[in-house]
């Protein structure tokens, strides 16, 4: 491994430990928070419950938002310093799984201190999902890098439209149906689903990396 290689890695490495140390920080704050408003609540289950709900959600939504503004940003700022752009891509791996690794490994371990095997379920979920969210943002901010608003106004209508079909799912067939169908999906199908996307789309965003210029 070369020297250029090795800088390239430890920038993203420490940008991600920047991005999860904020997303802590967030998170210590909304502790405070559901103190402050949950007094009259059992603190005990109360605070790691909402720490692991939130926390875990955080693990797809931020991995998703970082990701998606490097290719605008930190990958155009190193390959003007000269960084390959194989390593720029690995380098972004990098700090998705930073993220990812940090947020469940703190969450998985409240969780499994103070609440129930459901929740370290749910955590297990959300690293899966964050894994994918990471990669689907990579390649969103390659789309966005390119053709600017225009992405933003296809992803807002996929949104509103796949919105509408829930909703609309849940009024003519009740909440219920909607999650009894998806509970009669095996388990093992949702981690093998998880793993292909997050390939998939990894290789998709190496492809567009290859062809990345400095903006």
């Amino acid at each position: 491994m070369s020297d250029l290689s090795k800088r390239t890695y430890k920038y993203y490495l420490m940008n991600g430990l920047k991005n999860y140390g904020l997303i802590l920080l967030i998170e210590m704050l909304l502790i405070l928070e559901w103190i402050l408003i949950g007094s009259d609540k059992d603190l005990r289950e109360y605070i790691p419950r909402m720490f692991v709900l939130v926390g875990g959600l955080f693990t797809p939504i931020l991995n998703g938002i970082y990701s998606m503004y490097g290719p605008g940003w930190y990958d155009s700022l190193t390959l003007s310093m000269g960084a390959r752009r194989k390593d720029i891509f690995v380098g972004q791996l990098i700090k998705q799984l930073i993220i990812v690794v940090c947020n469940t490994a703190v969450v998985a371990v409240v969780a499994s201190i103070f609440l129930s095997k459901f929740f370290m379920y749910y955590v297990y979920a959300t690293a899966l999902m964050g894994l994918v969210t990471g990669a689907a943002g990579f390649v969103i901010g390659h789309k966005l890098r390119r053709h600017g608003k225009v992405v933003i106004m296809v992803i807002v209508l996929g949104c509103a439209i796949l919105g509408g079909m829930i909703g609309a799912g849940a009024a003519l067939n009740g909440n219920a149906i909607l999650v009894t169908n998806a509970a009669s999906i095996p388990p093992i199908i949702f981690p093998i689903l998880m793993v292909l996307l997050f390939v998939g789309l990894e290789a998709w965003g190496y492809k567009l990396s290859k062809t990345m210029m400095v903006r």
